[in-house]
């Protein structure tokens, strides 16, 4: 997840919700902000994060480049708010929740890069669903990394998930 980001793109076909990828009335031109490489877009899909808190819920980012051959996914908090979705920042992490009152869908740290890598994110279930978060991180580093477990590909589990949810008509 990345504050400084103007837009959302996946770097990998497969973390996409499966029968939702098509391609795209036009190319896309995706800088990376890693290097000094762009990638080029033609197809997109729908982008689920399923929660990894106590409260539950479904993060979906429909229309989601696909930049396969850059080194991540990346989640811009723009387009997050774009979506309806909250982010608060402050004590070594993010919380994210759908409207301004919504429980929190996601809770992740700040941690550092480890090569083409990110440290593994354990969930932070029993972090506090309103107020401040502290993650007791000694060091602050510049990612948000959301778990592989999170991404949700399989839409049968998207709808097991999200089962009131107008959003999860994929088809």
């Amino acid at each position: 997840v990345d504050g400084g980001a103007t837009d959302s793109f996946v770097n990998n076909k497969d973390l996409c919700v499966k029968g939702t990828i098509h391609e795209m009335d036009h190319t896309v031109v995706v800088d990376s902000p890693w290097s000094d490489e762009a990638f080029t877009s033609t197809h997109a899909g729908t982008l689920a994060v399923r929660s990894n808190t106590v409260e539950g819920g479904v993060i979906l980012l429909p229309e989601t480049p696909i930049t396969e051959g850059a080194s991540r996914t990346l989640i811009s908090v723009p387009n997050l708010d774009d979506k309806g979705y909250y982010v608060d920042h402050g004590g070594g992490g993010i919380r994210i929740r759908k409207g301004q009152s919504g429980n929190t869908i996601l809770s992740l740290p700040r941690l550092p890069e480890s090569g083409d890598s990110l440290r593994v994110v354990h969930g932070k279930g029993t972090q506090p669903r309103k107020g401040p978060i502290h993650f007791g991180l000694k060091r602050k580093h510049k990612l948000y990394p959301v778990p592989d477990d999170c991404f949700v590909t399989d839409p049968e589990e998207l709808k097991r998930l999200t089962p009131s949810s107008t959003e999860c008509n994929l088809a």
